[in-house]
């Protein structure tokens, strides 16, 4: 697990979890935003791992974090990191800028035009109605 904890200059675990026993300054592998990680293994940046934590399994800890934190103490935890390693692969998500980006959705877009369009449709065939062929005007 890795994050960015402005202004810290150490991180250390105060209770350290059954799994995850290791933490100090540095990066998750594949990551380059955060500067604080906790590990199961020997160290933050992969190897072997001494223990795991398996499917349905979970880990507590209490992170302690040190540095200079200003006259007003004020501490911004951003760009979380997960890595996972498994003997099928390792898997990694996270590590964004901590806000909410707003996605397209083109399959709404199509849908209310569709919408649009036929009721458009709709209405000009209610009010021009198509006659059959031969039918004269009678006005």
């Amino acid at each position: 697990l890795g994050m960015d904890a402005s202004s810290a200059t150490g991180a250390s675990l105060s209770t350290p979890g059954a799994i995850f026993s290791i933490a100090g300054m540095g990066k998750v592998p594949g990551f380059n935003n955060e500067n604080v990680c906790v590990s199961t293994g020997n160290n933050c940046s992969g190897g072997s791992y001494q223990k795991d934590l398996l499917p349905g399994q979970s880990d507590a800890f209490v992170l302690a974090l040190s540095g200079d934190f200003g006259s007003s103490p004020s501490l911004t935890l951003s760009d979380f990191a997960v890595k996972f390693q498994t003997s099928e692969g390792s898997y990694e998500f996270g590590a964004g800028n901590g806000g909410l980006s707003a996605t397209p959705e083109p399959e709404s877009l199509v849908l209310f035009g569709s919408a649009f369009l036929l009721g458009l449709f709709g209405r000009i065939r209610r009010r021009f109605p198509v006659r059959p062929a031969g039918s004269t005007f009678r006005g």
